[in-house]
């Protein structure tokens, strides 16, 4: 009897040790279940913030998009013939008005006033020369012909 209960009581101690030994891993099981838990949420916040940031860019690089569309369709480029046509019309807009200025100066001359603009003219070398890249003639420097300057 003796022996049966000492062995009983090498089970009691044994067991009472595991049960202390479980409860210590619990402890710790539970305390890394925490830090799961708000390394997890760390995550989660994480995750949502890219996730915004993610849509942040999309919506610049759609708006990006759009703006280049705009400006794409502002950049198509006039030819010479309407070029030389707004030089025209704008000749003529500053020929009305000066005409304007006289007529309600009172100094203006039927016998000396033409139709066409003073100014149309000069804008008309002006763009010819640039688009020729007559940069001397356009500064007043003289004409450059295939020879050269004169």
């Amino acid at each position: 009897m003796e022996f049966a209960s000492a062995q009983s009581a090498f089970f009691l101690t044994a067991g009472a040790h595991r049960i202390l030994h479980l409860k210590s891993v619990a402890v710790k099981l539970r305390t890394n279940e925490r830090g799961l838990q708000q390394h997890k949420e760390a995550l989660n916040i994480r995750v949502e913030s890219l996730e915004r940031e993610l849509l942040d860019k999309e919506t610049l690089q759609l708006d990006r998009e759009a703006e280049l569309s705009r400006l794409g369709s502002d950049l198509d480029w006039l030819d010479v013939g309407r070029i030389k046509n707004m030089c025209f019309t704008a000749g003529e807009e500053s020929s009305r008005e000066a005409l304007r200025k006289a007529v309600v100066a009172g100094t203006f001359d039927p016998s000396a006033a033409n139709s066409t603009s003073s100014y149309s003219g000069e804008l008309v070398d002006a763009i010819d020369s640039f688009i020729s890249f007559d940069y001397a003639s356009m500064i007043k420097l003289g004409s450059l012909h295939i020879d050269g300057l004169s």
